[in-house]
């Protein structure tokens, strides 16, 4: 008895995980068309799109990496600083 009422919530539990990714999936593949169509109506809007969000990760990378390297150097020398 107790396994048929576990087994009918966990078929229950599926069944409503296997809707929500055919709901996703559907989204994802509307989301996915209206973005092809967007970009074949305006190409060269769409490629000034993407460099300039190109050039903002890329600006974003290139800081933090220049943020951890001064700190790294500055570190060295605060432990192997030859003055003190």
């Amino acid at each position: 008895m107790a396994k048929n009422i576990l087994r009918k919530s966990l078929n229950g539990v599926r069944d409503k995980a296997q809707e929500s990714w055919e709901s996703a999936k559907d989204k994802f593949d509307d989301v996915e068309d209206s973005t092809v169509s967007y970009i074949k109506k305006n190409p060269i809007k769409s490629v000034l799109i993407a460099l300039g969000v190109g050039a903002v990760i890329g600006a974003g990378i290139s800081l933090s990496i220049n943020s951890a390297v001064k700190e790294r150097k500055k570190s060295f020398w605060e432990k192997h600083n030859p003055f003190d």
